[in-house]
């Protein structure tokens, strides 16, 4: 018997040991033992369904208790303000945008930027409390806490504490500010994101309460959250929140409800300027505040920052760059190197061009990026998701097209002579 025979042996011994009893009828033994030793589950028949007509709702068709909710949008778009009003306005009791709200106590998870919430917070208390009084039901969160560690799994202490002090609080409503730091180092394309639905699904269960979420959207598709879409399967109201970077109007449409009409419905809100007065050293003190924002402040504010080709001045400068990139620059220059060859930037006949050079383009002096491609800064990611708006919002006009990784000029398939392209872009 030669060593692999012997290996064999030994673990087929180990396997038929007392302890390891793995044979078929063994099997069979333990599982109809637990079968029979097993309670059932109760079920019920559809004559003793009924519906629940007692509204148990903290927003009217966008927040219930016992629920979660998913709130989304790009980089510095006025997210924490939106959500941080929300909050604020049903500890009081107030409607949000015309939906009636239930007073209770909230509690706002704020996991970044604290010292910035505790200013924002005191500016809105001074807003709300001549005509409103000073909410006793609102309260910040100021320790740090992780949903989710970064092995992937939920951070049962803080999740322990938590209930704990929202059981104790009486607390009916929390925002956690934001996902990606609450699940740690954790990975929200995966396991991540999986774990953070079951550590507030146990919060849920445990209080009673309704978790808000805020969340970033991705970087190609701002429509769509980041991530792992579990996060928004397992959800039960979702918020699409977008900010124009030449506005100071927010919009908040609704992606998913539960059993409500507001699917699809948008809400609009003003993200002002508040003075705060001065510091030790006399200069100002600002923050934001959210208002409320009329139909005529929408149209307004379109007519005023809406140009020829119905772009922003910012989308009017990109749209320029793009034509003075497939008029001006020389195509000699335009070039990039992967690996050992050396591939055009842009492909002629088919009027594309690569982002990667767009973003170097759009950032440097048109001239002097063409003499040298390699002088070109590197984009920090709110740039590049600032740029990338830009690009989106050209597309969804019409005026230029786009791919992975390209930018394509619309009805220009054809080469000088009007032929078609017999080959594909070299990228």
């Amino acid at each position: 018997m030669n060593n692999q025979d012997a290996k064999k042996e030994d673990i087929k011994d180990k396997l038929n040991a007392e302890e390891h009893k793995f044979d078929k009828e063994n099997v069979f033994t333990f599982k109809k033992k637990r079968y029979e030793e097993a309670e059932p589950y109760d079920l019920l028949t559809i004559d003793q369904l009924e519906v629940n007509r007692s509204s148990d709702y903290l927003i009217k068709g966008i927040l219930d208790r016992n629920s979660t909710s998913l709130w989304y949008g790009s980089f510095s778009n006025g997210k924490t303000f939106l959500m941080f009003d929300m909050a604020y306005r049903v500890s009081l009791g107030l409607n949000w945008n015309g939906l009636r709200t239930k007073a209770c106590k909230t509690m706002y998870i704020a996991l970044e930027g604290l010292g910035a919430i505790q200013k924002r917070a005191v500016a809105m208390r001074e807003m709300y409390q001549e005509e409103h009084g000073v909410s006793e039901n609102f309260f910040l969160f100021k320790d740090f806490i992780t949903f989710v560690n970064g092995t992937n799994e939920i951070n049962q202490g803080d999740i322990a504490r938590l209930i704990k002090t929202i059981n104790d609080n009486d607390i009916e409503l929390i925002v956690v500010d934001t996902l990606s730091v609450a699940i740690s180092t954790a990975d929200e394309n995966g396991m991540g994101a999986t774990s953070y639905n079951h550590a507030i699904r146990l919060i849920k269960d445990n209080t009673n309460c309704h978790i808000a979420t805020i969340h970033h959207s991705g970087w190609s598709n701002k429509d769509r959250i980041r991530g792992n879409s579990a996060l928004a399967m397992n959800t039960d109201y979702m918020g699409l929140i977008e900010k124009p970077e030449d506005s100071n109007i927010i919009s908040t449409t609704m992606k998913k409800t539960r059993d409500s009409d507001k699917v699809g419905e948008t809400f609009y809100n003003k993200l002002e300027i508040y003075d705060m007065g001065a510091d030790d050293e006399g200069d100002q003190i600002t923050t934001c505040v959210i208002k409320p924002c009329s139909p005529d402040d929408i149209q307004a504010q379109k007519k005023v920052k809406k140009g020829k080709n119905g772009l922003t001045p910012k989308q009017q400068i990109f749209h320029n760059h793009l034509v003075t990139i497939f008029n001006s620059v020389p195509r000699e220059e335009m070039v990039f190197q992967k690996g050992n060859q050396i591939l055009p930037r842009t492909y002629v006949a088919q009027k594309l061009v690569e982002m990667d050079f767009f973003e170097g383009f759009a950032r440097t002096d048109a001239t002097k990026f063409a003499q040298n491609p390699d002088s070109k800064q590197v984009l920090g990611d709110k740039e590049r998701s600032s740029l990338r708006t830009y690009v989106n919002a050209l597309n969804d006009r019409g005026l230029w097209g786009k791919g992975e990784g390209i930018i394509k000029a619309i009805n220009n398939d054809v080469d000088e002579n009007g032929q078609e392209p017999t080959e594909p872009p070299p990228f």
